[in-house]
């Protein structure tokens, strides 16, 4: 079978890999030079993808530890800790990317760099491959990889495009501590929830060589002017941060909502950011990434095809797995980024939303109370009774689209998941 994955996404570059090691001839085409692939920056990745995967780790990766999150204008913060053998790992990503293309050519795909993509070529509403330079190149399946704002899913018909809620807007660089500074060594990683009240988060990390990692990330768009004005708060807050970038400094735009309500049309897939596959409240999105390219290399691969019900099964699978768990996150993002900010810093302040609540989301597996932390949170909760309505109004929403994504058909039937599709339109829709 010809495969042609778009883009050098670590969704699509794992699909590589699969897909070429079991046979397919794989042909990858990025727009990059291969010296620039993916962000000039470090993100945690949860460990246990690159076991499931044999994925070998990159060089220069070390274990996450405690994170401080403030809430909008708190003083204090939530410090949110994992079991050290659950804690996620930091990676380089160009380090990563560079690891999955020599790993995907080495099982015989081939990676054009500085090769874009002009145009899908669709007969009858069919993907049948794609035009490189004018040339027009067929293929039984093309994966999307090409990021976000992929010109090749807006190119068909039904598939979804991100609203400005939707996406971060954030810049990112490393910076010098001051001279004789230093961080505090109890409080080392903060995040700024809803910073200085704004739609978004910020951070200031310490990290191990030194350097100080600091993002700003705004939904919708980060102006010049709110970006300043991020940065003198941070430097206020964070006294040992310089004016020194030493790394990076430069913005993207991160995907932050649930997954595509449909990921394959025939003859093409979505894969990683195309298909929004992050954390909602995160925008991190690595492990569900690779998973997600070798689910559907397996389906591909299992069926000896790349027809649309052998898609579909591709699908399914990474719904009822993964896909599912991130509308009830969704749900709770979209309320933390829209709440009464003097109300949400209460709800910290007062033990309302905790640090097990926060880890939940953060990590993207939600959170469970038990019966003595319901009763707890009740009695919180009583003054605050139009605060909290509005909160499990939300999170109701996020747990009955849960309901319907692990519902999903379980074979391709248009009927049955045009149905499916209109009601997952409906909930999201209607949800507070």
């Amino acid at each position: 079978m010809r495969m042609i994955i778009i883009g050098c996404g670590t969704g699509g570059l794992q699909a590589a890999y699969a897909l070429a090691k079991g046979g397919c001839d794989v042909t990858v085409y990025e727009k990059k030079a291969r010296e620039a692939l993916a962000y000039d920056w470090r993100d945690n990745v949860e460990p246990g993808v690159f076991a499931q995967l044999e994925i070998p780790f990159p060089e220069t990766t070390y274990l996450c530890e405690c994170v401080s999150m403030y809430g909008p204008n708190a003083e204090k913060p939530l410090f949110i800790a994992a079991d050290r053998a659950a804690l996620d790992r930091n990676l380089d990503r160009r380090e990563l990317a560079e690891l999955l293309v020599t790993r995907a050519a080495s099982a015989g795909a081939a990676i054009r760099f500085e090769t874009p993509v002009d145009a899908l070529i669709t007969e009858d509403g069919k993907v049948r491959g794609v035009i490189v330079g004018g040339k027009a190149e067929k293929a039984d399946l093309v994966i999307d990889a090409s990021g976000i704002f992929s010109p090749f899913r807006a190119s068909l018909p039904g598939l979804a495009e991100p609203a400005n809620d939707e996406y971060f807007v954030a810049w990112r660089a490393y910076y010098k501590m001051k001279d004789g500074a230093e961080a505090p060594e109890e409080n080392r990683r903060r995040v700024y929830l809803r910073h200085m009240g704004q739609n978004g988060l910020s951070w200031c990390v310490a990290e191990p060589d030194g350097t100080l990692d600091v993002l700003v990330g705004r939904t919708g768009e980060l102006p010049d002017a709110v970006l300043a004005d991020a940065l003198a708060r941070l430097r206020a807050d964070n006294p040992y941060l310089s004016d020194a970038v030493v790394r990076a400094g430069q913005k993207a735009v991160i995907p932050i909502r649930q997954p595509a309500a449909i990921l394959v049309r025939e003859g093409y897939a979505l894969v990683g950011d195309s298909a929004f596959m992050t954390i909602p409240l995160r925008g991190s999105g690595i492990a569900q990434s690779l998973r997600a390219g070798q689910m559907l290399a397996d389906a591909v691969l299992a069926a000896g095809n790349a027809y649309l019900h052998t898609l579909w099964k591709y699908q399914v699978r990474f719904y009822r797995e993964i896909g599912a768990k991130q509308f009830v996150t969704d749900a709770i993002k979209r309320f933390v980024l829209t709440a009464d900010a003097d109300k949400l810093r209460d709800a910290f302040t007062c033990g309302l939303i905790t640090d097990g609540d926060l880890r939940g989301i953060m990590t993207g597996e939600g959170f469970s109370l038990s019966a003595r932390s319901a009763l707890e949170k009740l009695r919180i909760a009583l003054p605050r009774t139009p605060f909290l309505a509005k909160m499990g109004k939300a999170a109701l929403a996020g747990v009955r689209l849960s309901r319907l994504a692990k519902a999903i058909p379980d074979r391709y039937d248009p009927a049955k998941v045009r149905a499916w599709t209109d009601e997952m339109t409906r909930l999201t829709t209607d949800r507070p």
